[in-house]
């Protein structure tokens, strides 16, 4: 009778690791724009300023299969608040971005974002973290054949995303 209580609680072990495994591989941030595919990988987080900020730092790897190369000019970034607290700060602009997809090729991006509330008081800012924020990236650009190319990339960052610093 024993060895059952320990096959059973191994067997639970098991498949605790293997819910977390699987819950961790549905958390895999990709997506495809076009003939462009994109996946976020190497999240850290940081809380900083006393806990009043978080900051976010990812790699967003961009890949081509195609024969057809790219050149990116412009970057489109925006954020939206991904929770029920309306006082995050952050910004939307568009910026110069001069980098080139080759045929065949993978480039890596590796943004950081800043999340705050200077106006909310210390006890609350884990339910600002937890609702977190919603981050947009658009590269823009043209393929080499002349045609305009388009690659919108979003990722949801929260307390829960990334490794902790």
């Amino acid at each position: 009778m024993r060895y059952v209580g320990r096959l059973a609680a191994l067997w639970t072990v098991a498949a605790l690791l293997s819910a977390c495994a699987a819950g961790e591989a549905s958390r895999t941030l990709r997506g495809q724009a076009g003939r462009v595919t994109w996946e976020i990988v190497d999240i850290e987080q940081a809380l900083e300023d006393r806990g009043l900020l978080m900051r976010w730092t990812f790699t967003i790897v961009l890949r081509n299969p195609t024969d057809v190369g790219i050149t990116f000019e412009e970057v489109e970034t925006a954020t939206e608040a991904g929770g029920m607290v309306s006082s995050i700060y952050g910004g939307m602009g568009t910026q110069p971005f001069a980098q080139r997809l080759d045929a065949h090729g993978e480039f890596r991006i590796r943004p950081t974002q800043l999340w705050g509330c200077p106006l909310c008081p210390p006890a609350d800012m884990w339910r600002l973290f937890a609702g977190g924020v919603i981050f947009y990236y658009t590269l823009l650009g043209r393929d080499d054949a002349g045609g305009k190319v388009k690659v919108p990339v979003s990722v949801r960052l929260d307390s829960s995303v990334g490794t902790r610093q």
